[in-house]
């Protein structure tokens, strides 16, 4: 008969250390995150005139994010003024860049506008001297456009304010040796036009070293990053460390970004050759480009960080020798660098090939630790191997769990979580707070029903499998973020390896104490390293994303299991109440936010609705792209409408909702032939198109049959004189033109087309707001607000095939 063996009652929970060691690592990482992540306390603003205050600023971002401020538009124009006058009253010489400008990168429709930069130049001492052609510059570069809906408060009105400031600061004190440019960008929302108008025609452009951009992503109190620099950055990030006092910087911050849908000015001074940096904040996707980024949601400790930023490198850059400034750019050679902050104290960098030494080093180190494992007999190839499937599995169960989570809420909440923005929704805290506590439970699960079969050595080493292979790939793929896996790697492997060196100690011995030591000391710097760069990517990618934050978090407890299961001791075991209680905690969480997440004045509903009429045929139809109506749009689309296309009135988006609507007499686009000549290999069209209703933007393509091949009949074009280079591309099948904010009395194009070809004209003026359609209430209620913008688009067609020469006749 087997012998049953009982535990006597003042044994120790063997359990108890390893939880103990749970609760430090989720203290420090929580530390770790209000540490690491703080912004700079605000300077009010009566601080020293030659300081940066986050209380002058705050005043500038308030009537700079007054109202929405798109390109063209009279609100645009006001702050442009105001722009103008604060760069005045410092004793500065403002101007302002007009242009036209086309934007090719991504094909037809090309996007094109008039755009109107501000720019002033504060002189270094040697231009004074007379040596400007060896002086150097540094610039500063905002956005001051805002896109049609936002007032744009944050995006990027604390850019504008972090200028202005910084412009008055270095105004008030002494003369530095290199020129300093204050660039403030329009038509940046409409794809880096302001920009590319500078670094291709400005005069001033030539003179720039280096530069410098300021952005916002959305409104939470948290830390300015340096996320991009340009290419061959060494001796530049060298700079950059010895100008800043409180560094927020990582080199993997760029290799998430460049995989998002988003571009900033840095985009086309980089292409130019400057060397770039470029900073911005991020949190609360909510407010990001809705009308809820309001000047009350601005943080002045962002602001603060901003300009600490700011004031510091224009001070060190302006005062550098204007040869090293020109050896910092890019075609000057030199390397690319790793580099990050350990919790804002310090700046780590190195050049990318030591990542390769280190990657090295960490797989010997792992080897090393293996080995050891063996010859102590804490390890088994079969252990070894169901840990790293245990790991694995953790790696693909949790995220698809968090992936379907976020949808099934909607059937807790009626229909909500709606995205608001980025993916993020209302009261994103609670959510992420159930999203962590389910991912916790999930993995304390996993880890703890394989630990007492697998065998904590065994465990603790599989974790780190997947954090080996992802250290030697990221080589491969991001070498930016190879410190991410790279260092906590060795951490881990530095600790589980003390650990096995003194698993002979008895449990009382000094040794004994050391190992946990070493355990805790290892896991805790670790979490300390992770912990600020999880949060940043949270709030990067927003609670929408929870299945993509997943994986750092699963692979985050990994490293912890070898600590937590070596101080827990052989025997200790997972108690039933901790993922029973994380799960709990999880459900309760997502369901208050489910149950919060309702609609008011506070937390409006996003939703559009456009009006499309042909002008050619007097048809018109109501079409939302929502999922659904709401009480708002339902008025225009009834609930029992079917998703079809728009392309009987113009080609944007996906299939919308669609209704009938009435035809209201509205004035058409207008498409005017100014002259038409024929030559032997040619036909050149000279044409002037308006909107008489003063249209936001008017679209046009070509509508010929067969236009999406090489036989497009356009040979080249230019908008106002400005050529499109690539005007026989069509990148949507279609030759188009996209105008942005085009003038009361029309822009100019002129097409050079093949001479037999037909040419048929489709003109679509788009409008914000609604027209005033007879029974239909537009008021829109007040817990509701526009996603993108309620739209009016009017089409006509227009047949140019034969139109004349010189007809100076529209050609219906």
């Amino acid at each position: 008969m087997k012998p049953v063996i009982q535990r006597p009652r003042n044994e120790p929970n063997r359990a108890l250390p390893g939880i103990l060691a749970c609760l430090l690592f989720a203290a420090c990482a929580a530390l770790a995150v209000l540490y690491g992540t703080q912004p700079p306390a605000a300077v009010p603003p009566d601080a020293p005139a030659a300081e940066f205050s986050s209380g002058r600023a705050i005043e500038h971002a308030r009537r700079v994010g007054r109202e929405p401020h798109p390109t063209g538009s009279p609100e645009n124009a006001r702050v442009r003024e105001y722009i103008l006058g604060e760069l005045a009253s410092f004793g500065l010489d403002p101007r302002v860049q007009k242009a036209t400008v086309v934007d090719e990168e991504y094909g037809s429709p090309y996007g094109a506008a008039i755009v109107r930069n501000v720019l002033v130049r504060i002189e270094g001492t040697g231009s004074e001297a007379g040596d400007a052609g060896d002086n150097g510059a540094v610039m500063l570069a905002a956005h001051y456009d805002s896109v049609p809906v936002s007032p744009g408060a944050n995006d990027d009105g604390a850019g504008v304010a972090t200028l202005l400031e910084t412009a008055r600061a270095l105004s008030s004190g002494p003369p530095l040796r290199n020129d300093v440019i204050f660039l403030f960008t329009d038509g940046e929302e409409l794809g880096l036009l302001g920009a590319e108008t500078f670094v291709e025609e400005h005069p001033w452009a030539d003179d720039v070293d280096v530069a410098l951009n300021f952005e916002a992503g959305g409104s939470k109190r948290s830390p300015s990053v340096m996320f991009e620099t340009s290419a061959q950055n060494e001796r530049l990030l060298a700079e950059f460390a010895r100008a800043v006092r409180r560094p927020v910087a990582s080199s993997a911050t760029y290799e998430v970004y460049k995989y998002r849908p988003f571009d900033t000015d840095l985009t086309e001074f980089k292409e130019a050759g400057m060397a770039s940096l470029n900073f911005a904040y991020w949190g609360d996707a909510i407010r990001y480009h809705t009308p809820l980024d309001v000047p009350d949601s601005v943080s002045e400790r962002n602001l603060q960080h901003h300009g600490s930023y700011a004031l510091a490198l224009a001070r060190h850059f302006g005062d550098a020798d204007p040869a090293d400034l020109r050896d910092l750019k890019p075609d000057a050679g030199g390397g690319n660098a790793v580099y990050f902050d350990v919790l804002g104290l310090f700046f780590v960098r190195y050049p990318t090939t030591w990542a390769f030494v280190f990657a090295i080093f960490a797989a010997f180190l792992f080897a090393g630790v293996v080995v050891l494992g063996f010859r102590r007999g804490l390890l088994t190839g079969r252990g070894i191997l169901a840990g790293s499937l245990v790991s694995l599995l953790a790696l693909a169960v949790v995220p698809a769990v968090a992936a379907a989570l976020f949808p099934l809420l909607r059937f807790l909440g009626d229909g909500r979580p709606v995205n608001i923005s980025e993916g993020d929704v209302y009261y994103s805290g609670i959510y992420a707070l159930g999203f962590l506590a389910a991912i916790l439970a999930l993995i304390v699960t996993i880890y703890g029903f394989a630990g007492r079969r697998v065998g904590g050595q065994n465990l603790a080493v599989g974790a780190l499998v997947p954090w080996l292979v992802l250290c030697l790939l990221s080589l491969a793929v991001a070498p930016g973020a190879s410190f991410v896996s790279t260092w906590p790697l060795i951490l881990a492997l530095l600790g589980l390896g003390a650990s096995f060196l003194l698993a002979g100690a008895r449990r009382s011995s000094g040794a004994s104490y050391l190992r946990v030591a070493l355990l805790l000391i290892s896991g805790t710097t670790s979490v300390a390293l992770l912990a600020p760069l999880v949060y940043l990517l949270h709030l990067d990618l927003s609670v929408g994303y929870a299945a993509v934050t997943a994986v750092p978090i699963v692979l985050a407890i990994g490293l912890l299991v070898g600590p937590v299961a070596l101080i827990g001791g052989v025997g200790a075991r997972v108690p039933a109440w901790a993922p029973v209680g994380l799960a709990l905690a999880a459900a309760a969480f997502l369901l208050a936010g489910s149950l919060l997440s309702g609609f008011d004045v506070k937390h409006p509903r996003p939703d559009d609705i456009l009006y499309a009429l042909d002008a050619d045929t007097g048809e018109a139809a109501w079409a939302t792209y929502e999922e659904d109506t709401d009480a708002y749009t339902s008025r225009f689309v009834g609930r029992d409408a079917e998703k079809g296309s728009l392309e009987d009135f113009l080609p944007l988006g996906g299939p919308a909702l669609l209704d009938e609507a009435p035809p209201v007499p509205l004035a058409a686009p207008t498409v005017e032939v100014l002259d038409d000549t024929t030559g032997s290999d040619a036909r050149t069209l000279r044409l002037r198109v308006s909107s008489p209703r003063g249209a936001e933007e008017l679209l046009l393509w070509l509508e010929s049959e067969g236009l999406g091949n090489p036989d497009t009949p356009v040979l080249s074009a230019a908008v106002d004189g400005e050529p499109v280079q690539k005007a026989g591309e069509p990148g949507w099948g279609r030759w188009g033109l996209d105008l942005y904010a085009p003038p009361e009395n029309g822009i100019e194009l002129t097409l050079e087309l093949r001479p037999e070809a037909p040419v048929r004209i489709r003109a679509v003026a788009l409008s914000d707001g609604l027209p005033d359609v007879p029974g239909v209430d537009e008021t829109r209620p007040p817990d509701t607000m526009p996603r993108f913008a309620d739209t009016t688009a009017v089409g006509k067609s227009f047949d140019l095939t034969n139109a004349g020469r010189g007809s100076g006749r529209n050609q219906p």
